[in-house]
């Protein structure tokens, strides 16, 4: 587990479902967790009464959304087509039948997309330009750049040290003093070579950077002295800007409004500084050669983030207005964190909530044939996503022309592409099966079984809920978004986790073999998805509930085996390959390849689920 993560966050979920009486094991709560996570769609099928709804429930309470951020939908049996979902357009009346599952739809949406800025946009260019043509803001650049040069990166000498980490020192624009810090020239050494250690990720880094300080009987202030040197170490990926609200109004501008950068602990602080650095890396270096600018130059990279949140917070006051630019450098970024001062406090207060998640439960989802009535969605959660988040391909709603309105006044669009903050989770009670899942829909998420009911001491002490406990866990939430980026997976994260798993990647080619001479083989999505899932284990607080190994055993059960279907002939000779596969290091596939050959030979045929 990350050291910036605490043990209680990491426990949270887990132990919340134990004081409410609900028995999940941590792996279970742990698979769930990093399936939604990955791929925004979950299947949970087991025995009537094990707990399933309640862990979805319970889930949403952890992440604090209210009613309107979380929906359980009961399936009917009678629904043939999708009108039982999304509603439809009635000529007779003139309005559209809305729903309450299409108004949850077209709320997450509308959270998602009102909250966008274009990454790109041609308003921003606009106003970045005209401010890098005053002499004053290219004086303070050339100011800037000269730091930079003047500290070198490797073999500082004691006056470079001193430049670093002193008072006043004058790289990133007018600071206000921090206080006298007081230590030796080998102890500056140390922590400035934490710094610069390409090992270890920027978080990591700075926080190792505070801890030797500390160790070494330096009480004063440390985050802006921390984030000025490492700036000045790691041009064009860290911006020399300390304020919160100037970087979170920076990611805003640049199309990232969720960023958020959490107070509850310096741990938490520098996570959530790390990923905001590398939202405003990524931004910038697609727009920084537009406006004839190297994103390599720390200078530079800097005065486009000051400049980027100087036009959103212009744009804020002015209810779209922009800053006319007078003035002769960016605002005074860099302040004193060990407490903010009353000005960025109220800032902060006054910043926009950032977008939630909406997720909606498909209670009993079985009692209707599926494709029936989830066919438009499951075919759009495919399509892929567009920059902006929202999937590529549209369900469409009616046929007028523009919006309708129903009732209440809701405007409905003839056609709706689905946000990256919505997710879906489907309960299937094996028990009580109308119908059976295709494997095209299996597919289309991860499955989890809920089967495994242990009576020892049962039932559990219920214990009353600790105080605060119903507002939900912030480090949480920040880890299960994304950030920002909710479900949605880019082929950079995939080919991120790949690199680090070559070993993963090779078993699954192997796999894969053996499975092709029975036309079972499986395509780039579904390795897409198993590495999607171990990196959103690996990255979160339940990490420590699932070695690699057992992560991706339970990826190659939930992605590659619900394939499987059919008589005896046909799958006894694909599942015995599986089960030589996995052998005894993947019991999970194992065990479950064993049961569905098991069910084949007593009943004729078998399925997943």
């Amino acid at each position: 587990m990350h050291d910036f993560l605490t043990a209680a966050t990491a426990r949270s979920l887990h132990e919340r479902l134990l004081r409410r009486g609900y028995r999940f094991s941590p792996e279970q709560v742990a698979t769930f967790y990093a399936a939604l996570k990955a791929k925004g769609f979950v299947i949970l099928s087991g025995l009537s009464g094990t707990g399933k709804t309640k862990l979805a429930q319970e889930f949403a309470a952890a992440l604090g959304l209210d009613d309107d951020h979380f929906l359980l939908e009961p399936v009917k049996p009678d629904w043939r087509d999708n009108t039982g979902l999304m509603g439809y357009w009635n000529p007779v009346t003139g309005k559209y039948a809305a729903t309450r599952f299409l108004r949850f739809l077209l709320a997450a949406a509308e959270e998602y997309g009102s909250a966008r800025t274009p990454t790109r946009s041609e308003d921003l260019k606009g106003y970045i330009r005209r401010r890098l043509g005053e002499a004053g803001v290219q004086a303070h650049l050339q100011r800037h750049r000269d730091a930079l040069q003047a500290i070198g990166d490797r073999d500082w000498t004691d006056d470079q040290l001193r430049r670093l980490w002193q008072d006043w020192y004058n790289g990133i624009g007018r600071l206000r003093p921090v206080g006298t810090m007081q230590v030796d020239g080998e102890t500056l050494r140390r922590a400035t070579a934490r710094l610069a250690d390409t090992s270890l990720p920027l978080a990591q880094r700075a926080l190792g950077a505070v801890k030797i300080l500390r160790a070494a009987g330096v009480d004063v202030p440390l985050r802006v002295r921390v984030i000025r040197a490492l700036a000045t170490l790691v041009p064009g990926r860290v911006p020399a800007v300390a304020k919160r609200s100037t970087l979170r109004a920076a990611c805003h501008a640049l199309g990232r409004p969720n960023v958020a950068i959490s107070r509850r602990s310096e741990e938490a602080e520098f996570r959530h500084l790390e990923h905001a650095w590398e939202v405003l890396a990524h931004a910038c270096a697609e727009l920084m050669p537009e406006l004839d600018l190297d994103p390599a130059d720390g200078a530079a990279f800097t005065l486009v983030v000051e400049l980027a949140a100087e036009y959103e917070k212009g744009r804020r006051r002015g209810s779209g207005a922009v800053p006319d630019g007078t003035g002769d450098q960016p605002e005074d970024v860099a302040t004193d964190a060990a407490a903010d001062t009353e000005e960025e406090a109220a800032e902060d207060e006054s910043q926009e909530e950032p977008v939630r998640p909406y997720i909606v439960v498909l209670d009993e989802m079985n009692l209707t044939r599926v494709e029936y009535y989830l066919a438009d969605i499951l075919s759009v959660l495919e399509s892929g996503r567009r920059e902006d988040g929202f999937t590529r391909g549209e369900i469409h709603l009616h046929g007028q022309a523009g919006d309708v309105t129903a009732a209440g006044g809701l405007r409905v669009p003839p056609r709706l592409r689905l946000p990256p903050n919505l997710y879906f989770v489907g309960t299937v009670n094996v028990d009580e099966t109308t119908f059976a899942f295709s494997p095209k829909v299996l597919d289309r998420a991860f499955t989890i079984e809920v089967k495994d009911v242990d009576l020892t001491d049962y039932p559990p002490e219920v214990e009353p809920t600790p105080a605060g406990e119903d507002g939900g866990d912030e480090a949480l939430l920040a880890d299960f978004t994304r950030q920002g980026r909710f479900a949605q997976i880019t082929k950079a994260d995939v080919a991120a986790w790949g690199r680090s798993r070559r070993e993963y990647v090779a078993l699954l080619d192997e796999l894969n073999q053996a499975l092709l001479p029975h036309d079972l083989g499986f395509g780039y999505r579904v390795v897409d998805e198993i590495l999607a899932f171990m990196g959103a284990l690996r990255e979160s607080p339940l990490q420590d509930a699932l070695s690699e190994d057992e992560a991706f055993d339970a990826a190659v059960m939930m992605k590659v085996l619900p394939k499987f279907h059919g008589p005896l002939n046909r799958v006894k000779a694909p599942l015995e390959a599986v089960m030589d596969w996995a052998g005894e290091r993947f019991k999970k596939t194992r065990k479950k390849a064993a049961q569905m050959l098991e069910r084949a030979k007593l009943a004729g045929h078998t399925r997943f689920a």
